[in-house]
C-alpha cells in the first residue's frame, strides 16, 4: 500500500472514531490538522502551586479540579510518511512547561521510530491515558515554575532559518535548540504565568457547567428530573433549582413586595442569582415592579431622600444639605421636609408635637359644631390625616419599635428576642435594640456583661409553649435550665430533628447540659499599647493596638460550669479574622482575611483546659475603622463546636498603619473669586499631615467689594461606601473654627493655625477592598450680610505618624520570641 492511500485511511479511521471537536482535518494537500487530547484525571486530582512575593515569602495555593485544558496536538503529513519519516507535528500545552512537553515530543517520536506505521491514534490515547503517567504527575499537578513565566521567555533564541521554521519541515524534531534544551515542536502560548491558576479553574468550572447542562439533574423542590440545561445554578453555593421552580417562588416574592428575600432556595442560603439570569427568568412586568421596588427601598432608607408632597406626583427629592428644604425636580414644587407643606423658610411647621396633640383631643372629644368649626378653620383633608397619624403613631408607640439601623416600624408578634428586619435584614435585639453580629447573634444573650444575657426569650414564653410537655410533679425539686432550648426560635427555621429537639429538651429539664467559659489572653499584653475605637452605638471600647506584621499569639483558657460533667466537642478552633461589614448589608460579611488553627480534635473535656495559639507575622493591610455606614475590624474568634448549639468567644482588636514621613508633601494654593467684588488667596504649608499635626496657613484678601460677617474654617469627614452609580457618601464635620469675625479690608491677611490633636481622626483610607473610602477636606466658609454663603474646598491627607515599618516589627520579632 502507498504511503498517500495509508495516510487517506487513517485519515478516514480517526473521522469515524472520534468526535469533530477531539480529531478534525484542516487541509488535504498536504494533510493536515488538529488533535484534541483530554486529558482523564484521577479521583481527588488536585493542582499546587508556590506564589513567591518580592518580600521573600511564599505563598502555597492549593485547588481541586476534574478537568484540565486540553492538549493540543499539530500534525501534517509529508509524503514520505508513514514508511520513511515521522509527521511534522508541535504540541501546545499552557499548563506545561517547555521540559515537560518535549518529554512527550520525544515520546510521540519514539513511539512512530519503534512501528514506522500509522501512528496518529496511539499518539491520540497516550497523550489522553497515559501522559500524566509518563510525566510523573499522576495526582498532583504543580504550577509553581509556570507562575514566572513572562511573555519574553515564549520567545527564545532558537536555531532557526531566521523565519521561525525549521529549513526541513519533515525532518524529525531536533531536540536541541541553541543552549536550551526544549523541543522545536514545544510549544506554551501562555503569555503571562501569573494567569495560569485563573485559567485552569475557569476552564474546570466551564467543562462542569457543560457536564452539569447535558446529565439528568434532580430538582430539590418539585423532585422532577431534567437536564441540568432547564435548572439556575446559585454563586457561590453551587445550589441548583429547576427555572420552573425558582421563576415561580421569585414572581411570588416580587408580588408580595418582599425584594430583600430573593435568595437561594436553599435553607438560610444568602448566595443570590446573577442578575441576567434573574431577568430572563422572570417576566417582564414582575421585573419592572423589582426594579421600582428596589430603587423604592434604596432610597426610603437613605436619610436624605423623602417624597414629594404632592400627590399627583410623588417624586423621589433630595433634601437639602441644610435638611430644611427639597425641591421636586418633577413639578418643582419646594416644601418642608417636615410638615410636608410649601417651604415657609425659618417660620415654624404648621403643627408641632403639642398643638397636634391639642388639635386632635379638640376635635375627637368636640360636638358637632365644634368638628364642623375646626373643619372649616383647618381644612376637613387636613384633620382627617392628623387624626389618622396620631392613632397610628399612638398604636406603633405602644406595639411596636424602630429598627435601629433603618427606622423601620416593627411589631413583634411572637418568638424570641433575636428580631430580623424584613427591610434592610439587620439583626438586633428587642429588647436593647442593639444591633446583633448576624454571624453569631446569641453570643449576646449568653454574654456575662451583657444586660440582656439569658434573656432570649420572654419571662413567660416557656410556660406558654410547653405547657402540655411537663414531665410531671416529681420535677418540683429540680434546676430547670433552658440553656439549649434556643433552637426553637420562631424567625429562625432549624434543621434539627425531633429526636434532637427530646434529647435538649430532656438535657435542659434535669440539668444535664454541660458549657464553658472562654477567656483569651494575649502574649505581652502587659506591655503592649491599648487605644480606643468606636462601636455601632457610638460607645468608646477599649482593646489592645497591633501592627502590620505583627504576630498574634496567646493563650485560651476553657473553663466549665459544672465540675465533673463533660463537654462534648465536634473540634475546637481559633481563628484570626479581617472583616469589613456594611451597614446596610448587614447579612454578608467580607472577610479580607481569614486564618484558623484547630486547637483540639472531637472529643470530650473533662477539666477546665488552657491551649496556646499562634499566627505569625499576620498580614493586616488595613487599620481598624468604625465609621456611620461601614466597619473594619479585626478579631479572634474561639468556636467550640458541638452537635446542637457552638460555644463561640470574640476577642476585638485594634490595628493602626504607620506610616512614614510623604517624600513629596507640597503646599497648598488655592484663589477664590467673584468677579468684580472678591478676590481671596490662600495657601497652606503643605498637603499631608500626619494626626497629631498642626495645620499652618494664611488667607490674603486682595480685593474686598463686598461684606463679610464672619468666616470660618472645617474638618470635613467624607465616608463613600459602594462603587460606581451605586456608592454612597456620608459627610461628618469633625471640627469648625470661626477664623474671623468682621469685615476684612483689602490687603488684610489672616493666619491659620488648626491643631489636629485631640480629634477622632483615622487616616486617609482610599478604596479600601473596593468596599469604601475615607477621605478629609479642609473647607472655607466665607458669609457675608446678607448670609450667603461662599465655599471652598480641598482634600488633605491624613496618616499615622510612626517609626516601626512591617519590615522593622518582623526583624525584631524573633529577639522579643528570645
Amino acid at each position: 500500500m502507498s504511503n498517500t492511500e495509508s495516510q487517506e485511511n487513517e485519515l478516514l479511521s480517526l473521522q469515524s472514531i472520534f468526535e469533530e471537536g477531539e480529531f478534525s482535518v484542516d487541509r488535504r494537500e498536504p494533510p493536515s490538522g488538529r488533535i484534541i487530547a483530554e486529558v482523564r484525571l484521577p479521583d481527588g486530582y488536585f493542582v499546587t502551586a508556590t506564589k513567591f512575593e518580592q518580600s521573600d515569602m511564599s505563598k502555597e495555593k492549593v485547588f481541586h479540579v476534574d478537568h484540565l485544558p486540553p492538549i493540543i496536538l499539530f500534525y501534517e503529513f509529508p509524503h514520505t510518511y508513514p514508511e520513511v519519516t515521522c509527521p511534522t507535528f508541535f504540541i501546545s500545552c499552557n499548563w506545561l512547561s517547555f521540559q515537560q512537553i518535549s518529554l512527550l515530543c520525544k515520546k510521540l517520536v519514539s513511539f512512530w521510530e519503534m512501528s514506522r506505521d500509522v501512528i496518529l491514534y496511539i499518539w491520540m490515547q497516550f497523550l489522553k491515558d497515559e501522559a500524566l503517567d509518563f510525566l510523573n504527575i499522576k495526582q498532583c499537578l504543580d504550577i509553581s515554575q509556570l507562575l514566572k513565566l513572562k511573555i519574553n521567555e515564549n520567545f527564545i533564541d532558537r536555531k532557526t532559518n531566521n523565519t521561525g521554521t525549521r529549513e526541513c519541515p519533515n525532518a524529525v524534531p531536533s531536540i536541541s535548540g541553541g543552549c536550551r534544551a526544549f523541543d522545536l515542536c514545544a510549544m506554551n502560548e501562555l503569555s503571562d504565568g501569573k494567569l495560569i491558576i485563573q485559567i485552569l479553574k475557569d476552564y474546570d468550572e466551564y467543562k462542569k457547567e457543560i457536564i452539569f447542562n447535558t446529565s439528568i439533574q434532580e430538582c430539590k423542590v418539585c423532585l422532577l428530573k431534567k437536564k441540568g440545561l432547564h435548572f439556575e445554578r446559585f454563586k457561590p453555593c453551587n445550589h441548583y433549582f429547576c427555572k420552573d421552580c425558582v421563576k415561580e417562588f421569585f414572581e411570588a416574592l416580587i408580588l408580595e413586595g418582599s425584594i430583600t428575600k430573593l435568595k437561594c432556595l436553599q435553607g438560610e442560603c444568602s448566595s443570590e442569582l446573577d442578575e441576567s439570569s434573574f431577568k430572563k427568568l422572570v417576566r417582564p412586568d414582575l421585573y419592572k415592579r423589582y426594579d421600582r421596588l428596589l430603587l423604592s427601598t434604596t432610597l426610603e432608607s437613605m436619610s436624605d431622600i423623602t417624597y414629594c408632597p404632592r400627590k399627583d406626583c410623588q417624586c423621589a427629592c433630595i433634601i437639602d444639605t441644610c435638611g430644611r428644604m427639597g425641591t421636586c425636580p418633577a413639578c418643582r414644587f419646594v416644601f418642608c421636609p417636615f410638615c410636608k407643606m410649601t417651604y415657609h423658610g425659618v417660620a415654624p411647621c404648621n403643627f408641632k408635637s403639642e398643638q397636634r396633640k391639642r388639635i386632635f383631643d379638640e376635635y375627637t372629644k368636640g360636638d358637632f359644631s365644634v368638628k364642623a368649626s375646626m373643619e372649616k378653620c383647618y381644612g376637613k383633608r387636613v384633620l382627617k390625616a392628623l387624626v389618622e397619624d396620631t392613632l397610628s403613631e399612638r398604636w406603633k408607640t405602644s406595639n411596636s419599635q424602630n429598627c435601629p439601623h433603618c427606622r423601620a416600624t416593627i411589631e413583634k408578634d411572637e418568638g424570641c428576642n433575636k428580631m430580623t428586619c424584613i427591610k434592610c435584614g439587620s439583626v438586633f435585639c428587642w429588647l436593647c435594640m442593639k444591633v446583633l453580629s448576624s454571624s453569631n447573634p446569641y453570643t449576646h444573650y449568653s454574654d456575662s456583661t451583657s444586660e440582656c444575657k439569658n434573656m432570649l426569650f420572654p419571662a413567660n414564653y416557656m410556660e406558654d409553649e410547653f405547657e402540655d410537655v411537663q414531665p410531671g410533679e416529681f420535677l418540683d425539686g429540680y434546676e430547670i435550665e433552658w440553656n439549649l432550648i434556643f433552637i426553637v426560635n420562631l424567625d429562625t427555621p432549624t434543621s434539627f430533628s425531633s429526636e434532637d429537639f427530646q434529647i435538649a429538651v430532656n438535657m435542659s429539664l434535669f440539668g444535664f447540659g454541660q458549657t464553658a467559659d472562654i477567656d483569651i489572653v494575649l502574649d505581652g499584653a502587659d506591655s503592649r499599647k491599648m487605644a480606643d475605637i468606636k462601636t455601632e452605638e457610638g460607645k468608646k471600647e477599649r482593646h489592645y493596638v497591633f501592627y502590620d506584621g505583627e504576630s498574634v499569639s496567646g493563650k485560651i483558657n476553657v473553663t466549665l460550669r459544672k465540675p465533673g460533667v463533660k463537654l462534648e466537642h465536634q473540634g475546637i478552633k481559633v481563628e484570626f479574622l479581617g472583616q469589613i461589614e456594611l451597614y446596610y448589608d448587614k447579612g454578608n460579611h467580607h472577610e479580607f482575611t481569614s486564618l484558623i488553627r484547630d486547637l483540639a480534635r472531637p472529643g470530650d473535656l473533662l477539666q477546665n483546659t488552657t491551649y496556646s495559639f499562634d499566627f505569625v507575622n499576620v498580614e493586616k493591610p488595613y487599620e481598624s475603622y468604625t465609621g456611620t455606614n461601614v466597619r473594619l475590624r479585626y478579631f479572634l474568634r474561639v468556636t467550640i463546636v458541638r452537635r446542637l448549639s457552638d460555644i463561640v468567644k470574640e476577642f476585638e482588636i485594634i490595628v493602626h498603619t504607620l506610616s512614614s514621613y510623604p517624600e513629596i508633601n507640597s503646599s497648598i494654593k488655592m484663589e477664590v473669586g467673584i468677579e468684580d467684588c472678591l478676590h481671596i488667596e490662600f495657601e497652606y504649608n503643605k498637603s499631608k499631615y500626619h494626626l497629631k499635626d498642626v495645620i499652618v496657613g494664611k488667607i490674603y484678601f486682595l480685593l474686598v467689594r463686598i461684606k463679610i460677617r464672619h468666616m470660618e474654617i472645617a474638618i470635613i469627614k467624607r465616608e463613600t461606601t459602594g462603587s460606581g452609580p451605586n456608592s454612597y457618601s456620608d459627610t461628618e464635620t469633625v471640627a469648625k473654627y470661626e477664623i474671623m469675625d468682621g469685615a476684612p479690608v483689602r490687603g488684610e491677611s489672616i493666619p491659620i493655625r488648626v491643631f489636629l490633636a485631640g480629634y477622632d481622626l483615622t487616616p486617609t483610607m482610599k478604596d479600601i477592598n473596593k468596599k469604601f473610602s475615607v477621605r478629609y477636606y479642609l473647607n472655607l466658609v466665607l458669609v457675608d450680610e446678607e448670609d450667603r454663603r461662599y465655599f471652598k474646598q480641598q482634600e488633605i491627607v491624613l496618616w499615622r505618624k510612626g517609626e516601626l515599618t512591617r519590615k522593622a516589627i518582623q526583624q525584631t520579632a524573633p529577639a522579643e520570641g528570645k
